[in-house]
């Protein structure tokens, strides 16, 4: 394999005798301006001119490049110092990482543009440390993050000295003089030299600098030492010996402790497998030999892992989103959906910095990863879609980050109006969320040929969002939902406009949950209790005798505001349908509503507790969506009330201290008893209980 010389030729003095350095000082002042200095898009990031203090330096504006990044460029170095020529720079300098998207880096480019001198890149977003050069090599900058104010980061002075193709650097804390980074030499220049423009490439959100009192000029005594020049080599080899990369060849001096940077030995594929550094980096000593200056690396091959990626509500897988094999180490990027409707339910995960990307890093082989989602406010789901998955819809194309859609993607309806779904008759709100960014366009849903649900994009629909959801509309046969034509792909690379998802929940439906065989319910709507869910019972209660209520079965709808006792299994949630209106049984129910929460004196009401109502002993709160019974209602000496069942079961209930005449009570086995004592009898033809 052929040898990658890292740097060319090497200076051996204190200065140079053939430097043609063009001297250069920029201090700024209040009579400065910013020629030399633009940005690349107009109104983001412009430079200006500010002042603490009476100090004046270049910098940009924060607040006038609306939170967005760009690249600000300086020509006031080009032409300083010629390729080949060796230099000392210096300069104070302020630097804020970014928190969004792609790394803020600035940067010192040689004489040809071409290559880098010097540069310093956020590792991260929202960070102190910074990259220089590339490298493995970092400093932290003190309170470079979390967008702080301009003027309270300190200034750091950069001392940048290229002496034949080595290039020295050394920063300093201004306020405190605190060394930030001693005299190193840094790898990554590049091998033309000179000095040429200076680019600062912003990310969006918080990243900022400023630069002050720059210097160009010749080295001087103390810049670089005085070195014996010579190189190292690093080789690449497996376990097996075999070279699987490239050899790299670097420019130094004698005397430099050596040891292969983070860089040097990150994982290698080779032959489309991938290799991991086990050993080898030991530091070595540079000698005036050459050939002995030899760091070799072994590396071993990675694992390969399979692995699957599920969505998961509850501890139960809900879909398998990914799955696959990678290789050990490596991250498996994979985009997620928003929602799922589970049994009716909404479940959803939240977008992360705007975007329905994550990715993963198996651990070993067969792993399992899941994506956890979360219950959502909306229940009685009958529809829910990616749009890019409803067969009438065209999926959205653009390369333009799709992962802000749910799911990855969007559609629309391309050419003509497109039918979504089908629903029965039933009240119904349907949610959407659009997407759009390259102009305004307008969506509109239909329930037949009646407008459900309209709206256009605007720069804001851009970002992902749990929707818009419709007014109720009540279809009165099975209706068509259809999607007008609208929508498409950009012609450039940014998404024009597209539907992201749609879900429909039926709002004519009441959710209950028994914690216990019989609880009491109040609705604001009318309920339909002829149409109630299979093991679901209703009643009401038509009388109070001693410590008995009789509960007569409700089989009809019934007006909105009645009390109700549910009959059922616990634990089981019941949906019961709501209808427009209902029949007032007020006259004959006992119980009483509470549609809001409703406050009750001590003593003054009886509450449903397991399978009897008992008295508030204290003033307290009847929840809303509960009944009650009134103590008016209910005899002075009942402390509790338990439950006789009436017609509806063909059963009645009688105290033995109003027994009637004993004559006509007849036993299970058809006998007659005269005297009857506790138990169950028929009389005419009715069974009762005697208590």
């Amino acid at each position: 394999m052929r040898m990658f010389l890292a740097a060319a030729l090497l200076g051996v003095g204190t200065t140079s005798a053939w430097a043609e350095v063009t001297p250069f000082t920029e201090s700024y002042s209040s009579t400065s301006t910013t020629d030399g200095w633009s940005t690349k898009t107009s109104g983001r990031f412009t430079p200006t001119i500010l002042n603490d203090d009476d100090n004046y330096y270049l910098s940009v504006v924060q607040n006038s490049r609306n939170n967005n990044g760009s690249t600000v460029t300086g020509t006031i170095l080009s032409g300083k110092v010629a390729a080949g020529d060796d230099f000392t720079l210096i300069f104070d300098l302020r630097l804020v990482s970014s928190n969004n998207q792609t790394a803020t880096e600035l940067k010192f480019l040689d004489a040809a543009n071409s290559g880098v001198i010097f540069s310093l890149k956020e590792t991260n977003k929202n960070v102190t440390t910074w990259n220089i050069n590339g490298t493995g090599t970092q400093v932290t900058l003190p309170n470079s993050s979390g967008d702080p104010t301009l003027s309270t980061v300190p200034w750091v002075t950069c001392k940048i000295s290229r002496s034949g193709s080595l290039t020295y650097v050394t920063m300093t804390n201004k306020s405190t003089d605190e060394v930030i980074l001693a005299r190193t030499t840094v790898d990554g220049a590049s091998a033309t030299g000179g000095l040429g423009n200076i680019t600062f490439a912003s990310s969006r959100y918080n990243a900022n600098f400023a630069i002050d009192n720059i210097v160009v000029r010749e080295i001087e005594d103390g810049d670089v030492p005085v070195v014996t020049p010579t190189t190292y080599t690093i080789k690449y080899r497996n376990e097996s010996d075999v070279e699987i990369a490239d050899d790299i060849v670097t420019n130094s001096y004698v005397g430099a402790e050596i040891e292969a940077s983070a860089a040097q030995t990150a994982a290698i594929t080779y032959n489309e497998q991938k290799y991991i550094y086990k050993s080898g980096n030991t530091p070595i000593t540079l000698v005036a030999d050459e050939a002995s200056n030899v760091i070799t690396l072994i590396y071993r091959e990675a694992a390969t892992y399979s692995y699957t990626i599920n969505a998961v509500y509850g501890g139960n897988i809900i879909e398998a989103v990914k799955a696959g094999s990678t290789f050990e180490g490596d991250a498996v990027p994979y985009v997620f959906k928003h929602f799922y409707n589970v049994g009716g339910t909404l479940v959803k995960k939240a977008a992360a910095s705007n975007s329905y990307s994550a990715s993963s890093t198996p651990t070993s082989d067969g792993e399992v990863i899941s994506v956890e989602y979360s219950k959502g406010d909306k229940t009685h789901i009958v529809f829910l879609a990616e749009a890019e998955d409803i067969a009438t819809l065209t999926p959205v194309t653009s390369a333009y980050l799709p992962d802000r859609f749910s799911g990855g993607k969007g559609g629309y309806a391309k050419d003509e109006d497109q039918v979504i779904t089908t629903l029965a008759p039933g009240k119904y709100k349907l949610t959407a969320h659009i997407m759009g960014t390259a102009s305004v366009c307008t969506f509109t849903f239909k329930a037949g040929a009646a407008t459900i649900w309209e709206n256009a994009t605007s720069s804001n629909s851009f970002y992902p969002g749990d929707g818009i959801t419709s007014d109720e509309f009540t279809l009165t046969e099975n209706t068509d939902i259809v999607l007008v034509a609208a929508g498409g792909d950009g012609s450039s690379s940014r998404v024009t406009n597209a539907v992201d998802f749609i879900y429909i929940e039926r709002t004519d439906i009441i959710s209950t949950t028994l914690l216990n065989t019989y609880g009491t319910i109040a609705s604001a709507y009318a309920l339909d209790c002829a149409n109630l869910p299979t093991g679901l019972t209703a009643y009401q209660v038509t009388s109070i005798v001693a410590d008995k209520v009789t509960l007569t079965q409700v089989t009809e709808a019934v007006a909105a505001g009645t009390g109700l006792i549910l009959k059922g299994t616990g634990g089981e949630t019941y949906d019961i349908p709501v209808v427009a209106s209902g029949t007032d049984i007020s006259a004959t129910n006992k119980l009483n509503a509470a549609v809001t929460a409703t406050d009750v004196e001590a003593n003054a009401a009886y509450v449903l507790y397991k399978d009897e109502f008992r008295k508030v002993t204290n003033a307290s709160s009847v929840p809303a969506g509960k009944a009650y019974l009134l103590a008016t209602d209910v005899p002075a000496e009942a402390r509790s009330l338990t439950f006789d069942f009436g017609d509806a079961t063909g059963i009645s209930s009688i105290a033995k201290s109003q027994e009637p005449n004993a004559n006509g009570y007849y036993n299970l086995a058809g006998q007659r008893v005269a005297q009857p004592q506790k138990g169950l009898y028929i009389q005419d033809g009715k069974k009762v209980i005697i208590k």
